[in-house]
């Protein structure tokens, strides 16, 4: 099954690279100095710089985080920034990027009919085709337009939320406005009633803790209390052979590139193979540079699957453990 180019996973690829496109085929002085001024910015500065400034490109990046900011890796948590209140990993795709001299739109070739399927169909199973597929493809794009939403108005909250967190500090309840993500809904209003430090140090505790659980990988499925998995490295060398489940019908041969958490990301380059344990809609950006996807966890409907149907990309998924066997 192939998503129609409407869903928004998909879009956001095509919105942040239809600016690069633009950039680096533009002959307008202003404009091919874009891609030299992204480099020589870090993050931070190359993020406020393209919010600011006027020319196609700053209009452009300022089009899509008005449309997408609210998206981001791990963007159910309020306690993540997203897109439009940090961009600096979308700065750091654009990064990438601006070092090839074209980015390929690969979602031209995710488009194909009932006729070229390379399989043998009855009459019957074509005439399912036709009527499922399109619904299929529907679906698919409601889906994703049905999490934006729900995403939305969950960032609509950690506004709220932040806004609250920073009052709290100005009025010494906490001394770091982070912390307030920390707190359940009954302590924090327990902490406005009463300024209690207890809560503050159980606030920072949590914080403490989060930072090392946010690196830690849980099986699928628990019974109990989750545990961690303990992974230890085990490279392995000469012919090997590794099985999934496909996900989207291709042959890929390119530099493996292994990420297993998003912050290696950005050291994703043209004709790569992702490695990784999972994709979700902060990963859509740096699709249209790979070569293809493998992912320890995910079905037919999972982002990774979905993405790289849509841009023509061989995916496989369930391959457990890949991440610790194979090095970049």
């Amino acid at each position: 099954m192939y998503c129609d180019r409407d869903v928004l996973s998909a879009e956001l690829n095509n919105d942040v690279f239809s600016v690069l496109s633009k950039i680096l085929q533009n002959g307008d002085v202003e404009s091919a100095q874009v891609p030299r001024m992204i480099q020589v910015r870090r993050e931070e500065e190359a993020s406020k710089w393209l919010s600011s400034v006027q020319n196609e490109c700053g209009k452009k990046f300022q089009e899509f985080i008005e449309k997408h900011g609210h998206r981001a890796v791990k963007e159910i948590d309020v306690y993540t920034k997203p897109w439009a209140m940090d961009a600096s990993s979308i700065v750091k795709t654009l990064k990438t990027a601006a070092k090839v001299p074209q980015v390929d739109d690969k979602s031209a070739t995710a488009s194909w009919e009932v006729q070229n399927i390379p399989y043998k169909l009855t009459i019957l199973q074509r005439l399912i085709l036709k009527l499922v597929i399109p619904r299929a493809r529907i679906a698919v794009a409601a889906r994703e337009t049905s999490k934006s939403a729900v995403v939305r108005v969950i960032h609509q909250l950690r506004l709220m939320f932040h806004q609250l967190s920073l009052r709290m500090v100005s009025e010494g309840r906490l001394p770091d406005a982070e912390l307030l993500f920390f707190l359940t809904f009954e302590e924090i209003g327990q902490l406005l009633r009463t300024r209690s430090p207890e809560l503050v140090l159980k606030a920072q505790r949590r914080k403490g803790i989060h930072a090392k659980v946010d690196k830690d990988s849980y099986p699928c499925i628990s019974v109990g209390i989750p545990k961690p998995i303990e992974r230890m490295r085990k490279p392995i060398g000469g012919d090997f052979e590794f099985k999934g489940n496909p996900m989207s019908q291709g042959v890929a041969e390119g530099k493996a590139r292994v990420a297993a958490t998003f912050e290696e990301a950005h050291l994703i380059q043209k004709g790569e193979i992702l490695i990784t344990t999972a994709t979700d809609t902060g990963w859509t950006p740096y699709f249209p540079l790979l070569a293809g996807v493998v992912t320890e966890i995910g079905g037919p409907l999972s982002h990774g699957a979905v993405v790289a149907r849509e841009y023509g990309l061989p995916c496989v998924v369930g391959i457990e453990g890949i991440t610790s066997m194979l090095a970049t």
